[in-house]
């Protein structure tokens, strides 16, 4: 690795550490690794049963994970997709491809610390062959001010009798604009749920559209959506479940919390193509629990500080 290089990769741990990840790993190996500053790759690590590979595109990256069949992978994955300099454009195509009765755990960070004006953008394909597990979390990390904007997509196929568990968490900092997509569709058994946790401030903006096909007898699949927003932020979230095979269930939970001048919609769909298919779905949007709040004022905490602690419960 060049000086450069090597310094990139320093300053993105320190500040991945600083946010309580564990640079540790990625430093020493620990286990399977990517780490990305813009458009360059600054460190690459495969392991046993665990196949990295990549190829460079217009401002990114295609990126290609492949864990062979009925390999249990005993450390989490990690993925950090960074930007140091201020202004930019990141895109990443990945393909994840999880082989047959394969388990692993992959933690993708995205961490923007002085961004000004930045666009990042993935496009991924997910494929989770039959009686295979994935847990993918994302977590990003914002600068406290300046424009950025995310959008993350991808298409995920489950296959009989496996298991896909995504969870996408943008709590610190600021969000920008933030365009989600994600469309799973699930076969004979299969199950899946995407959790998404965002707080949004000033003039963010957030749209979360998730889509759960239920294409094969018996899958299972949950939405669940928990969005708090203050200040002129506004939301919109749409959850979508359309069952197309005999006994297939699937549920959207969302709850939003608005503040101060924030906007906030909440949009389930469910369709259904078979009678013993069960899709059903819940939506609520509301305030700060009052009562709450005066409880832990009235031990001795500010206003400010009582809303945090009970947003970061909402979102914890």
């Amino acid at each position: 690795m060049s000086l450069d290089r090597r310094k990139e990769f320093e300053m993105l741990m320190d500040v991945f550490g600083k946010e309580g990840g564990d640079s540790e790993a990625i430093r020493e190996n620990l286990g399977a690794s990517m780490v990305l500053n813009k458009d360059e790759i600054i460190h690459v690590n495969s392991t046993k049963g665990v196949i990295i590979s990549s190829e460079k595109i217009k401002d990114g990256i295609k990126a290609h994970i492949r864990v062979v069949d009925n390999h249990k992978v005993e450390r989490p994955v990690h993925l950090c997709f960074g930007m140091l300099p201020k202004e930019g454009r990141q895109v990443i195509e990945s393909v994840l491809h999880i082989g047959k009765n394969a388990k692993v755990k992959i933690m993708s960070h995205c961490i923007f610390p002085n961004a000004v004006n930045i666009e990042h953008i993935m496009d991924g394909k997910l494929i989770i062959e039959e009686g295979g597990e994935l847990i993918y979390e994302e977590e990003h990390f914002h600068s406290d001010t300046g424009k950025i904007k995310v959008v993350p997509r991808f298409e995920a196929i489950v296959e009989k009798n496996a298991k896909f568990f995504n969870n996408f968490y943008l709590k610190k900092g600021k969000v920008g604009e933030l365009y989600i997509d994600y469309h799973v569709k699930l076969k004979e058994s299969a199950v899946t749920e995407l959790i998404t946790k965002i707080y949004g401030k000033e003039d963010d903006i957030i749209e979360t559209r998730e889509k759960i096909s239920l294409e094969g007898e018996n899958a299972r699949g949950l939405i669940l959506g928990r969005i708090v927003l203050k200040d002129k932020a506004q939301s919109k979230f749409i959850g979508i479940t359309e069952g197309l095979a005999p006994n297939t269930r699937a549920h959207v939970d969302c709850t939003e919390i608005i503040m101060d001048q924030a906007k906030a919609s909440a949009i389930p769909e469910i369709i259904s193509h078979h009678p013993s298919s069960k899709l059903t779905h819940e939506a609520a949007i509301g305030q700060i629990d009052q009562k709450q709040l005066q409880t832990l004022m009235a031990k001795g905490l500010t206003e400010d500080q009582a809303i945090e602690i009970i947003v970061n419960g909402i979102l914890s």
